[in-house]
């Protein structure tokens, strides 16, 4: 190789290594990538409106040609600048609608960020702008106070009759209210058949179950109240319904026996007897061997009448009884129908007259024994057993009685005025008519004139 060829492979080799150090220096002093800023075309824009009403949204519009993604973040400022607001929390849209609640005014604010992807060459991946400040204004207004809606009741407690320990259903009341409020529930027992004068009973539930242990009649009714937020506009913040009053009858156990009371409730006019009739019998509480008063009668049976018109109450034990017949809210009480004495069933019918309403009941038969609900006749008075009878002070003085033995006192026509089991051999009775009365007790009859 000579020396001219040594020397152009030389200066080859230099111009190779000068440039591939220029393509090196070139690549490493290239400028880093910035997200772009963004550009806000839209602004929130200011409004006024009065307190409570419906607000229209704020809005920002911003773009970017880098191809970055923007977010959006909200700000509220009591102050008119850009920069001391307060983040609201879950304001990440490109729209906010500010709230009315409260007067007075306040700032808005939205800061756009673009954020593109980090490649590594150490340039500012995200970029921010901020939009105007928006005034938003709320006046004051005067809402009238908000009050409690007062509950709907859908469902009321219901009548029933028990035998006594018999096990009772719960009373059940259904309310509602559409204001959002919390319902609460009192029951209340009565003895009187009124919705305002009870005791309370139970707790806080739309049901409650009454007690059968003790015979006779009860009334229950429930106050449901609707409590909502008080927000002190000083409206009345809780009302209330009152239910209907539930008639819950008791029937006491009576020993069986062979008596019986049945009748017939037909149509005065027509004769066409009446089915479905509500018929209620009694017996005289002193006849109730667990019963401590020694006068007024205790409902011991409920039945309808048949499609014929018929009603019957079966297997009684000894006792006087009356018949109610309860139509629509009128009513007719059977004269006394007595099962002593033998006597082991008794018969009333009922005559309703469909124009006016009116029901009348008719004189008792009685079968078998020497009782009755009327004393139709008496053939023979006699004094057996020391029974005596007579007039002093206005009051009738009977001696010569059988304690625990019926007692019955009838005027003159046969209608039946007093009737008790007496503790005593010896009462008083106060008579208010002057007239004839006949005593009788046992098989025993006497007659006395009160002039």
């Amino acid at each position: 190789m000579n020396k001219t060829s040594i020397f152009f492979k030389t200066c080859f080799l230099a111009v190779a290594m000068c440039i591939v150090a220029v393509e090196a220096n070139y690549a490493v002093a290239l400028p880093s990538v910035d997200a772009q800023k963004p550009e806000i075309f839209v602004n929130p824009m200011d409004s006024i409106y009065d307190q409570y009403a419906n607000a229209d949204p704020l809005m920002v519009w911003a773009e970017v040609s880098d191809g970055g993604t923007l977010s959006y973040q909200w700000y509220s400022n009591v102050d008119n600048n850009s920069y001391s607001g307060d983040e609201l929390p879950g304001a990440t849209e490109a729209e906010y609608t500010p709230s009315t609640a409260t007067a007075g005014t306040m700032h808005y604010y939205v800061i756009v960020t673009n954020t593109i992807v980090d490649n590594g060459d150490g340039g500012e991946k995200s970029a921010i702008d901020t939009s105007a400040v928006a005034i938003i204004t709320v006046n004051a207004v005067s809402l009238p106070p908000v009050d409690a809606q007062k509950p709907e009741i859908f469902v009321n407690p219901m009548d029933s009759i028990y035998t006594q320990y018999a096990n009772a259903d719960p009373l059940m009341v259904w309310a509602e209210v559409s204001d959002g409020g919390t319902l609460s529930y009192q029951w209340y027992s009565n003895v009187s058949n009124n919705s305002y004068s009870g005791t309370p009973v139970g707790t806080n539930s739309d049901t409650y179950t009454p007690s059968t242990a003790t015979a006779g009649t009860m009334y229950y009714y429930v106050i449901v109240t609707n409590t909502i937020v008080d927000n002190g506009d000083g409206g009345s913040k809780s009302a209330r319904d009152t239910s209907r009053v539930a008639v819950i009858i008791v029937i006491p156990e009576l020993l069986s026996g062979n008596g019986v009371v049945e009748g017939v409730v037909s149509d005065v006019l027509s004769a066409v007897t009446q089915s479905g009739i509500t018929v209620y019998l009694y017996i005289l509480e002193a006849f109730l061997t667990k019963s401590t008063a020694p006068e007024g009668y205790v409902l011991v049976g409920v039945t309808e009448t048949d499609a014929n018109g018929k009603y019957s109450f079966p297997n009684l034990p000894e006792g006087s009884y009356r018949v109610v017949v309860d139509i629509d809210g009128n009513t007719a009480t059977s004269l006394p129908i007595d099962l002593t004495e033998g006597a082991t069933g008794g018969s009333v019918n009922f005559t309703v007259d469909s124009n006016t309403g009116t029901i009348v009941a008719e004189a008792p038969d009685i079968i078998g024994g020497g009782g009755g609900g009327n004393l139709s006749s008496v053939s023979e008075l006699n004094n057996v057993n020391s029974l005596r009878a007579w007039i002093r002070g206005g009051m009738l003085h009977i001696t010569g009685l059988t304690v625990g033995e019926a007692l019955s006192i009838y005027t003159s026509s046969g209608a039946l005025v007093y009737q008790n089991k007496p503790n005593s051999t010896e009462i008083d009775i106060p008579l208010a008519t002057q007239g004839v009365y006949i005593i009788r007790s046992g098989a025993n009859t006497v007659r006395v004139v009160f002039e």
